[in-house]
């Protein structure tokens, strides 16, 4: 997934079903789309708020990802 600003909204509501790999990260950049900020694993089977109106990427998704998101 590139990295990429949600369009329409600040935040998501993300509940991992199977989060796509055992070593899957969410990680937040800087301005720049280069700069790390944040870097998360989201544990499954639970609930996530996530700032997304800021530059953002799943890196390592090795399988298929299954979630619910609520805008």
């Amino acid at each position: 997934m590139p990295v990429h600003k949600d369009r329409g909204r600040t935040t998501a509501l993300n509940y991992i079903i199977d989060p796509g790999g055992a070593n899957v990260h969410t990680i937040w950049y800087d301005e720049d789309q280069v700069t790390p900020t944040c870097d998360a694993v989201l544990v499954k089977n639970q609930w996530h708020i996530l700032q997304v109106d800021s530059y953002h990427t799943v890196m390592n998704i090795e399988e298929r990802r299954f979630a619910i998101t609520i805008a």
